[in-house]
């Protein structure tokens, strides 16, 4: 009885684990999908060649040094650069296979999106907008106008 019950706890708690994982991939996806539309956007409109995603920018300091514009344009390529380099599943099977790898640091994931979010907040602010573009805000401001619409069936409010 002993060794059937742990056997079927161990299932189902892979079963929650596997889960469980898969709906944080799916809330970390979908917000550094967020950051990257926002930052790709704001990088187009104010003319900068999006192209050049994930490029390590050179630092040209001039006599008058470096501008309010070139560091945003920094940490526009910073962000964007992180984004894209974030881990896909590829990269956590591999890391998975080679636990000898001395890369395992760049596959932590909570650290890996603090840090994308940080820079995500230094944009607002570099850009003077203020914290109610970040994920959670507008997701919480959806959710409450959801909840307040709920008894109008058709009529629900899906508006951002």
């Amino acid at each position: 009885g002993r060794r059937d019950g742990e056997a079927a706890g161990l299932a189902r708690g892979f079963k929650e684990g596997r889960n469980l994982g898969m709906k944080k991939a799916w809330e970390f996806r979908f917000e550094l999908g967020y950051y990257a539309g926002f930052v790709e956007f704001i990088a187009t409109e104010r003319g900068m060649d999006v192209k050049k995603v994930g490029c390590k920018i050179e630092e040209h300091v001039t006599s008058g040094g470096i501008t309010k514009e070139d560091r945003l344009e920094r940490n526009i390529n910073g962000l964007l650069h992180a984004i894209e380099g974030f881990p896909t599943s590829d990269d956590l099977q591999r890391a998975s296979n080679d636990e000898e790898d001395d890369d395992s640091h760049k596959l932590d994931l909570p650290v890996q999106i603090q840090r994308i979010r940080a820079k995500f907040k230094l944009l607002l602010i570099q850009l003077g907008l203020p914290s109610t573009f970040s994920l959670a805000n507008i997701l919480n401001k959806q959710e409450s106008k959801n909840s307040k619409t709920s008894g109008a069936g058709e009529n629900a409010n899906l508006d951002f």
